[in-house]
């Protein structure tokens, strides 16, 4: 999507989950922050994908998407997982070979966060190639998301390659996403969205002392209570982002959020790098070291995402000086 196509509001909203991700994964959080970051950020962050997703009208149009999406999504991935072998073979002497191995069995399996660049890929693939088959139909993604919780009952399941059994609740979260563009939900959400705030906030808080929906993790906890609470988190973050929308557009350039999300799976591969093979509690004392280590790490994540921001910045405008 073009800057002159984007959507400000959604930008924000990335930014904002982006935020809520790192937070997950990096900060000590109690029971109800953790399950309400929980709740909605996986679902809602895809749904706006989808969201944004355009038709698919033609196979020169499905591999031209393929495309964009394979070094938009899985190059990142195999960076940071390169990025990580190397880490490791310096910090544990690991021989050439070893270090190749480290990286196969990573980019395998889909270890740590980057999976869900991988899952994120497949999704858009198999759900581009329905577009193209013209089977865009809600039974369908209905069949699609209801199958998805019997895969771990499957004899010997122990995860599929890939963590290819989150694909199907990606491709019904893309589906989710493009109904509401479709149906203009968004224009009804704006116009009784306070019903939200009176109805909505409290039945979600309800559910989430029964509902933990961890697809890091492919624990989807109760049914009956997972999905309505997922549903409610992400109307409500919705309506939540598109009413602080025209508050962030009046900081124009100074709306982090909006910079943030328009980087996130770029952001998103880098902060999961974490740099674990870095010897970070040799910069604190034992006192220090579990609050130490974690603000070093923050601080310099954050540093590594200022300086590639700061570069693609000046990369775009010396291109739009060149037209």
């Amino acid at each position: 999507m073009s800057s002159k196509e984007r959507i400000s509001w959604i930008d924000s909203a990335k930014g904002i989950l982006m935020l809520c991700v790192i937070a997950g994964h990096t900060l000590t959080l109690w029971n109800l922050p953790e399950r309400l970051i929980y709740s909605f950020h996986i679902p809602l962050f895809v749904i706006l994908s989808g969201f944004t997703m355009g038709d698919v009208l033609s196979t020169k149009e499905f591999f031209i998407k393929l495309k964009k999406s394979f070094f938009q999504l899985i190059i990142p991935m195999l960076c940071i997982y390169a990025l990580e072998a190397i880490g490791f073979m310096i910090k544990d002497s690991l021989s050439f070979v070893e270090t190749i191995k480290l990286f196969c069995n990573t980019s395998l399996y889909a270890i740590h966060v980057p999976w869900f660049l991988c899952v994120l890929f497949y999704a858009r693939l198999f759900y581009n190639l329905l577009l193209l088959l013209k089977k865009e139909k809600l039974l369908i993604f209905l069949a699609i998301f209801i199958s998805a919780y019997f895969i771990p009952k499957i004899p010997g399941f122990n995860g599929f390659y890939q963590q290819l059994e989150k694909v199907p609740f990606f491709m019904f979260f893309l589906f989710v996403g493009r109904a509401i563009k479709k149906y203009n939900l968004i224009d009804a959400l704006k116009k009784h969205g306070q019903i939200l705030i009176f109805i909505f906030m409290p039945l979600w808080l309800i559910l989430l002392d029964k509902a933990y929906f961890d697809l890091g993790l492919f624990y989807l906890g109760d049914l009956k209570y997972a999905i309505p609470c997922a549903a409610l988190a992400c109307s409500t973050m919705i309506y939540f982002f598109i009413t602080l929308d025209p508050y962030l557009n009046r900081l124009r350039q100074f709306n982090i959020f909006s910079l943030i999300g328009q980087h996130t799976i770029l952001l998103l591969a880098i902060h999961d790098l974490d740099f674990i093979f870095m010897p970070w509690h040799k910069s604190f004392s034992t006192r220090l070291d579990e609050y130490g280590t974690l603000i070093l790490k923050i601080l310099f994540i954050l540093a590594v995402m200022g300086i590639i921001l700061a570069g693609r910045k000046i990369i775009m405008e010396r291109k739009r000086d060149d037209i």
